[in-house]
C-alpha cells in the first residue's frame, strides 16, 4: 500500500542517469553527465525551459542544444538558469526582466544564450536567486575605487545589468 506523498520512484530518470537536479520556482532541469545531456520541465511562461518556445511541459524534453557540453554547474532561479561548462563556458536562458541574464538587456531568452565577454574569467561556481544572479571566477579582478574589492582567490560578480555591490564596511 502506497501512502499519499511518499515518493516514487520514475524509471525515466533512471534510465537517463541523471546526476544533477536543480528546482526554479516551477520549473525543474536535469543533467545527465555520462550522456552529457541536459533535460528540463515544468512551467515555461518566461522560456526558462530552454527549449526555444514557451510552452510548459510535465515530462522531462532534452535541451538539444547542450547536448555534449561538459557541465560543470547548472543553477535555476525563479524563471531563469545558469550553466557553466568545465571549460569556462557560460549559457544563460528564461526570464530577463531585471537583466539577471547578464546580457546587457532585459530582454527574455527562450533558448540558451552563450555569454562569451565573461568565460574569460574561469568562472567556477554560479547562483541564481528570483531576479539576480552571480558568479565567482577562478583568479583575482581588479575592480575601480569604491567597489567590493574581491578576495585572493577569485572574486564575486552580480550579472543583472545596472546593478554593483556596495563596498564592504
Amino acid at each position: 500500500r502506497r501512502v499519499h506523498g511518499s515518493p516514487v520512484e520514475n524509471p525515466y530518470f533512471r534510465e537517463k542517469n541523471i546526476t544533477h537536479i536543480s528546482c526554479g520556482y516551477q520549473h525543474v532541469i536535469l543533467r545527465s553527465e555520462k550522456q552529457k545531456r541536459v533535460y528540463a520541465f515544468g512551467d515555461n511562461e518566461y522560456g526558462q525551459l530552454g527549449l526555444n518556445n514557451f510552452d510548459s511541459h510535465n515530462c522531462p524534453q532534452e535541451i538539444e542544444y547542450l547536448r555534449g557540453f561538459n557541465i560543470a554547474s547548472l543553477t535555476t532561479g525563479r524563471g531563469h538558469n545558469i550553466l557553466l561548462t568545465k571549460t569556462s563556458g557560460i549559457f544563460v536562458w528564461g526570464l530577463n526582466n531585471q537583466g539577471q541574464l547578464g546580457i546587457g538587456d532585459t530582454t527574455t531568452r527562450p533558448h540558451p544564450t552563450r555569454l562569451v565577454s565573461l568565460e574569460a574569467l574561469g568562472l567556477r561556481v554560479s547562483s541564481a536567486g528570483y531576479a539576480s544572479s552571480f558568479v565567482w571566477t577562478g583568479h583575482e579582478l581588479e575592480f575601480p575605487e569604491n567597489t567590493y574589492e574581491p578576495p585572493k582567490t577569485g572574486a564575486l560578480i552580480p550579472m543583472n545589468a545596472n546593478r554593483n555591490l556596495d563596498s564592504p564596511e
